[in-house]
C-alpha cells in the first residue's frame, strides 16, 4: 500500500464549506472586546518578581510548554537548557532535532528529518510512526501518538508539502476544501494544545490566519502574531494595533502609549508590549506591569501561571506576581487513555480540584483525581485566589466490532438495489451484506475506502463521514472483530 495516496483521502470524505466569516470562530466563552477600544496611558500597576538568566553566545530560544518552562537550544545539538520559574534542568535526547513542541520541562514532542519521536520524562525515546515518503517534517502539534496531533511534512519528490492529521490511527492529508493554504504554513497552538474542545485548529501562513475543523475553513487576513486561547479569544498583532477576533470581525484596540510591538498569552492572560511599557489583559481589564527588567524586550513568551518570560539582549527573564503557581500532571486539551490523572501544584501548599463541577479532592498539593466516561471534561485546580481551568480529552479506548460500528455504516452507504446489497441490480459488483463478505474482500474494502477514496463514489457520498472512513480502516487493522467479546 502506498502511504502517501491513502493520505489523500480524508478531505475528499467531508462536507466541507469555505468562507471569510465564521458564525462562531472563538467558541462560548469569550469576553466582550475590552471597552473602551483605546488603551489609556493611566492604567492600574500590576508587579511582577523577576529573575534573569543570562544566554550563551551560541543559545536560542525554541519555545515555551504550556505550564510555562522555557526551552532553549544550546551549541550541543542534540542537549536543551529547560528554564522554570523554580530553576533550571537540561535535557539531552541523543539526537539533533530538526523541530522541539515541549510540552513541560522534561516532555516534548520532536522531529528528525523525517523520524518522529516523543519524549516523556527520563524513559527512552519513543519513535512515532510517520511515512517517510512524506518528506521531512517542518512542524508539528499535539501528541502524534493520539488522534487530534498534526503534522506538516515538507514533501519528497512527486508529493508535495502538505498538512497531515492523525485520525483512526492514521495519517491523513488534511486539504482545503477550496483554494490553498498561503507559503510558510505553521500550526498555531491552543494553550499548548493543536485543538481546544471544539476540535478546531489553527493554522497561519505569511498572509493570513486560517480556522479549520473538518466541515469547514475559514480564513483571515490582517494578521501578523497571534495568541488564542479560550478566556482571551484570538487576538493578534497587525500594523501596530491590537485586534480581537469577535465574531467574523476584527475588533480594534489602541494603545494611547503607541504602536502594538508584541504579543503573546496563554491561558487568560495577554501581554502587549508596545514600546517600553508592558500591558497585561486579563478577564476584559488592561494593567501596566511593572517588571524592573533591564533593557529593551525583543521577545515574549506566556506562562500559563500568570507570568511571561521576557527576552533582551543576551539575557531571558521570568516576570510573574509573587502569588503566581503552576500545575503539574496534566496539560490544556489533552488527550489522555488513562481514567485517573496525578495531579500537583508548585508554589502553593494546597489545592482544590473539581471534575465536570464536582469537588474531588480539597486539601494536600498532590492528588490523583478520576474522570469519567470516555469524553471531554473539566478539571479546575485552585489554589489560593485563583483557578485554572483544564479541559481534558479521556480516549475511548473502543475497538471498532462489525456489529457495533461496521454494520451500520455497511447497511447505510452499501447496501440496498443499486450498490453491494443482497439485491443489487449489477451482479458484476461484490456482495457486501454480511460479515463474511467484508472479512473475505478487507484488502479491496480498504484500499478503495482508505487509499484510494473512491468508495462509496463521490456521487453518491452524501452523508458519508471522516468518522466512517477512519472506524472501517481502524476496524480492518484491528483484525475485524465480528463482535465484542464480552457479549
Amino acid at each position: 500500500m502506498q502511504p502517501s495516496a491513502r493520505l489523500l483521502v480524508l478531505a475528499a470524505a467531508l462536507a466541507v464549506a469555505c468562507g471569510q466569516s465564521p458564525s462562531d470562530p472563538t467558541g462560548p466563552e469569550v469576553p466582550a472586546p475590552p471597552a473602551p477600544t483605546a488603551v489609556p496611558l493611566d492604567l492600574p500597576e500590576l508587579a511582577l518578581d523577576a529573575q534573569c538568566v543570562a544566554l550563551g553566545d551560541d543559545e536560542r530560544i525554541l519555545g515555551v510548554a504550556s505550564e510555562g518552562a522555557l526551552w532553549i537550544a544550546t551549541d550541543v545539538a542534540s542537549s536543551f537548557r529547560v528554564l522554570t520559574r523554580d530553576g533550571e534542568t537540561s535535557v539531552d535526547v541523543g539526537m539533533a532535532p530538526t523541530v522541539v513542541r515541549p510540552w513541560t520541562e522534561t516532555q516534548a514532542a520532536f522531529a528528525v528529518g523525517t523520524r518522529l519521536f516523543v519524549r516523556e520524562g527520563d524513559g527512552p525515546l519513543n519513535e512515532v510512526g510517520w511515512p517517510r515518503e512524506l518528506g521531512p517534517i517542518a512542524d508539528l502539534c499535539g501528541d502524534p501518538r493520539r488522534d487530534g496531533a498534526f503534522v506538516i511534512a515538507e514533501g519528497e519528490g512527486e508529493v508535495p508539502a502538505g498538512l497531515y492529521r492523525r485520525a483512526g490511527g492514521e495519517w491523513w492529508r488534511w486539504t482545503p476544501p477550496c483554494g490553498s493554504f498561503g507559503p510558510g504554513m505553521a500550526l498555531v497552538d491552543v494553550a499548548g494544545a493543536c485543538t481546544a474542545d471544539d476540535d478546531r485548529a489553527w493554522l497561519r501562513s505569511a498572509t493570513a490566519l486560517y480556522a479549520m475543523r473538518d466541515d469547514a475553513l475559514h480564513s483571515f487576513d490582517r494578521v501578523d502574531q497571534v495568541a488564542i486561547d479560550r478566556h482571551v479569544g484570538v487576538a493578534a498583532a497587525s500594523a501596530g494595533k491590537l485586534l480581537f477576533l469577535r465574531g467574523s470581525e476584527w475588533k480594534e484596540t489602541r494603545f494611547e502609549a503607541g504602536a502594538l510591538d508584541a504579543l503573546a498569552g496563554t491561558a487568560g492572560h495577554l501581554w502587549a508590549r508596545v514600546g517600553d511599557r508592558l500591558h497585561h489583559y486579563a478577564d476584559g481589564t488592561f494593567s501596566r506591569a511593572i517588571h524592573g527588567v533591564p533593557g529593551a524586550i525583543e521577545a515574549m513568551y506566556p506562562d500559563a501561571a500568570g507570568g511571561v518570560w521576557l527576552a533582551t539582549d543576551g539575557q531571558v527573564c521570568h516576570a510573574a506576581p509573587r502569588d503566581g503557581w503552576r500545575v503539574e500532571g496534566i496539560r490544556p486539551f489533552e488527550r489522555v487513555l488513562d481514567a485517573e490523572i496525578a495531579l500537583r501544584v508548585v508554589g502553593a501548599e494546597s489545592m482544590r480540584v473539581d471534575v465536570d463541577g464536582e469537588n474531588v479532592h480539597d486539601g494536600a498539593k498532590e492528588a490523583t483525581i478520576a474522570l469519567g466516561a470516555p469524553g471531554w471534561h473539566r478539571v479546575d485546580v485552585r489554589a489560593g485566589e485563583r483557578t485554572r481551568r483544564f479541559d481534558v480529552l479521556r480516549i475511548d479506548r473502543h475497538v471498532p466490532t462489525w456489529e457495533e460500528d461496521v454494520r451500520p455504516i455497511a447497511e447505510a452507504h452499501c447496501g440496498g438495489s443499486a450498490c453491494h446489497g443482497a439485491d443489487r441490480d449489477d451482479a458484476t459488483r461484490p456482495a457486501l451484506a454480511d460479515y463474511e463478505s467484508w472479512v473475505d474482500l478487507a484488502d479491496t474494502i480498504r484500499h478503495r475506502v482508505g487509499v484510494v477514496g473512491d468508495m462509496p463514489p463521490p456521487t453518491v457520498r452524501e452523508g458519508w463521514t471522516a468518522d466512517e472512513v477512519t472506524t472501517v480502516v481502524a476496524w480492518i487493522a484491528a483484525g475485524m472483530e465480528e463482535r465484542d467479546a464480552s457479549e
